[in-house]
């Protein structure tokens, strides 16, 4: 569950490569969200990571330290603010959805989880991806630290995208994820905090 004041950023973008998509999200509430380790081999290799859903680092003795969360998480990506949007156009697509509530799109992939019978463990949270994977780290980090970096943790070479994440994780026990690796939203309603923009290129 979102915690009462948990606070996401003011502004969040989307970029689709088919209008039909950012179309869909905005007008109808449907997107896909996919599970973190499915983004290894993602078809649109400027886009894949394989080391995606593994922490790394190296501790304050210079010792190379791994860590993953345990789990079936599942994630939407979007870009902060500080995104260059020409950049994000070039390599995502060109139809930019702004999305002006962060927030409220988290609290709507949570109620539409909840009201479709996917348990899941805290809700739906948001984190700032951390472009620093393989570096040092200061400082000693706890077990949860650790395990959320397989989350939030990415090569510095991803640091353009900016990249901020909305994901979960599923309570297997209470349902079984699906087997291709994505779960259809489909909040049907047009989202009134969403808007596709033009980035002018």
């Amino acid at each position: 569950m979102i915690a009462m004041g948990e606070m996401f950023p003011i502004v969040l973008y989307r970029a689709y490569k088919k209008s039909e998509y950012a179309e869909k999200f905005v007008y109808e509430g449907i997107f896909f969200i996919g599970k973190l380790e499915g983004y290894r081999d993602i078809e649109d290799q400027c886009r894949a990571d394989n080391s995606e859903g593994l922490g790394y680092y190296q501790d304050n003795d210079g010792i190379h330290e791994h860590s993953e969360l345990i789990g079936d998480i599942y994630l939407l990506s979007l870009s902060t603010n500080e995104v260059d949007l020409d950049f994000l156009s070039r390599k995502m697509g060109r139809n930019i959805i702004k999305i002006n509530d962060p927030g409220m799109l988290a609290k709507d992939i949570e109620n539409y989880l909840h009201n479709n019978g996917y348990g899941t463990f805290g809700g739906v949270k948001g984190e700032y991806i951390q472009y620093n994977k393989g570096e040092s780290i200061e400082g000693e980090l706890s077990e949860m630290d650790r395990a959320v970096l397989s989350v939030t943790q990415k090569p510095k070479g991803f640091s353009p995208e900016c990249e901020y994440r909305l994901f979960t994780n599923l309570n297997s026990q209470w349902c079984f994820p699906p087997s291709s690796g994505y779960i259809g939203i489909n909040l049907r309603k047009r989202l009134d905090y969403a808007d596709i923009i033009s980035n002018g290129i």
